[in-house]
């Protein structure tokens, strides 16, 4: 059974009740609460349904693990990332990662190019970054952000949510 709508659905009437009780403010808050909850449960789901469903075999509860994640290597020391099958593209795609978390889980094209300038002075080419990009998010690293070209999140966005993006 598909519950998604149903979420979107109680996090569209939350908001519009809040807007419609904004004179009363325990009243907006309290829907403004609810609204933040249901998202969060969204969310949670759109995580849950995103798990590989292969299992490890030892315990049947923990899913197969193939890449290591941005949090993993970040606090590595560099001898071991020297150990690591590690190339310039996946340092890259780290950097990239690390440049959406630091601006709030969602970022632009040009957000990204920027800030990899910063950090690492390397010109890249868009085209170049798009590639990249795009495979970010074939391999699940990142999401496009519906409705929205050129900018990219670090977690599945439903269109609801991606209207309250500036």
């Amino acid at each position: 059974m598909d519950l998604v709508p149903f979420v979107n659905e109680q996090v569209t009437f939350h908001r519009n009740m809040a807007k419609k009780f904004e004179n009363d403010a325990k009243r907006s808050g309290r829907h403004t609460e609810t609204a933040a909850q249901f998202l969060a449960l969204l969310a949670a789901m759109e995580a849950a349904l995103q798990r590989p469903a292969v299992l490890d075999a030892a315990d049947g509860k923990k899913p197969v693990q193939l890449f290591l994640t941005l949090d993993e290597v970040n606090e590595l020391p560099e001898e071991l990332l020297q150990e690591l099958s590690f190339s310039e593209a996946d340092k890259t795609e780290y950097a990239i990662l690390r440049i959406i978390e630091e601006c709030g889980g969602v970022s632009s094209i040009d957000r990204i190019l920027f800030s990899l300038y910063k950090k690492t002075k390397e010109i890249l080419k868009r085209t170049s970054l798009t590639s990249k990009l795009y495979r970010m998010v074939q391999k699940g690293q990142i999401f496009p952000v519906p409705t929205k070209k050129g900018v990219y999140s670090t977690k599945e966005l439903t269109d609801a949510e991606a209207e309250l993006l500036n």
